[in-house]
């Protein structure tokens, strides 16, 4: 037997584990909410700076200063901490990997 065959065996030892099927199936599902929430506040950020710049032209204390600063700042903000979030699911779910893994003999 090869090298590849046996890989091409592994492979579908683990592909056939149950708890990796819904492993990645959360995992999946888990990407796909971060994404949709960090897509909707830089495209709600998008349109009120395109729609409606008038809400953020407002002056923060009557200086230079406006709004829109705090606001996307925020923005990138709240992109940071899903991706904080992301990594504390990957990682978590790696240990269940490895575990999936070794009882596949790897």
């Amino acid at each position: 037997m090869s090298e590849h065959e046996k890989n091409l065996e592994l492979y579908a030892k683990i592909r056939s584990n149950p708890r990796f099927a819904e492993l990645t199936a959360s995992r999946s599902r888990a990407n796909m909410l971060l994404f949709a929430l960090a897509m909707s506040a830089y495209l709600g950020l998008l349109l009120t700076v395109s729609l409606r710049p008038d809400i953020l032209s407002a002056s923060l204390s009557g200086g230079v200063a406006t709004i829109a600063w705090p606001v996307g700042a925020i923005v990138v903000i709240f992109s940071w901490l899903l991706t904080l979030v992301h990594l504390r699911i990957s990682n978590t779910q790696a240990e269940t990997i490895a575990k999936i893994m070794k009882e596949a003999g790897l």
